[in-house]
């Protein structure tokens, strides 16, 4: 269970874990990348490709409505991003329960609090292309972070819609998680939350070799992604019943 420290009025809330850690299970670390011989190809993002930006929150968080207004203006601005909001519970001493809080939320945090060796998960917390991170309510920490997942070098990879099926190619260099990620726009809920997420899927695993997967079901809007040891490629799909933004 988290230790409750730091203050309501801090720009940011911090939260020790205690005990014995528990061993990682996080699906974003499922596959270590596999370096080919002479080394995968690295190139930046391709061009239209959003940067992913995940930003971990809580209803009961009182820094989290400025980072889901600087997220807001950061994609109003133009900006190619996907983000999806992971709300928390660790904070619902604070008020209510939050009703958008799921334990993969936690879990996935706190397995980037493993990877940025942070003494403990935050909110409001955000992740590029789980590449690098800072607090959400910092207008120009995003900005700076933004930039710097778009230039990180990573092997190739791609995920298209092809007919009723998911395709996944590139390097083994880009071995991972193939995940379904649905979220809830912004007709489906009455809070600020850019994106909340609800649900969180394992789809298959991909290897380097070209992958076909059957395309889910999808009751809202959903993201498919490559989830690689070090980062996450996005790629944005509107499946059979989704309801616009």
């Amino acid at each position: 269970m988290a230790r409750r420290v730091g203050s309501r009025a801090c720009d940011y809330c911090v939260t020790a874990l205690s005990g014995i850690r528990r061993v990682m299970k996080a699906i974003i670390f499922l596959f270590a990348a596999i370096v080919l011989a002479g080394g995968p190809t690295l190139v930046r993002p391709a061009v239209g490709q959003p940067v992913l930006v995940e930003l971990f929150a809580s209803q009961n968080c009182r820094a989290c409505p400025k980072a889901h207004e600087t997220l807001r203006a950061v994609e109003a601005d133009g900006a190619n991003v996907l983000i999806l909001t992971w709300s928390v519970d660790y904070w619902d001493y604070l008020g209510d329960a939050d009703p958008m809080a799921m334990e993969e939320s936690v879990e996935r945090q706190r397995a980037y609090v493993e990877k940025f060796r942070l003494r403990g998960p935050y909110t409001p917390q955000t992740v590029y292309n789980g590449v690098v991170q800072c607090p959400g309510n910092r207008p120009r920490a995003v900005t700076r972070n933004l930039g710097k997942a778009s230039d990180v070098v990573l092997p190739r990879a791609s995920i298209t819609a092809v007919g009723g099926a998911l395709v996944v190619e590139g390097e083994a260099g880009a071995a991972g998680a193939v995940t379904l990620v649905e979220y809830l726009p912004d007709s489906a809920h009455a809070t600020r939350m850019r994106n909340p997420v609800v649900r969180h899927a394992l789809l298959g695993s991909f290897d380097g070799a070209r992958l076909e997967l059957a395309v889910p079901s999808c009751a809202h809007r959903c993201a498919v992604l490559l989830e690689m040891a070090d980062r996450a490629v996005p790629a944005v799909l509107d499946l059979a019943g989704a309801t616009a933004p």
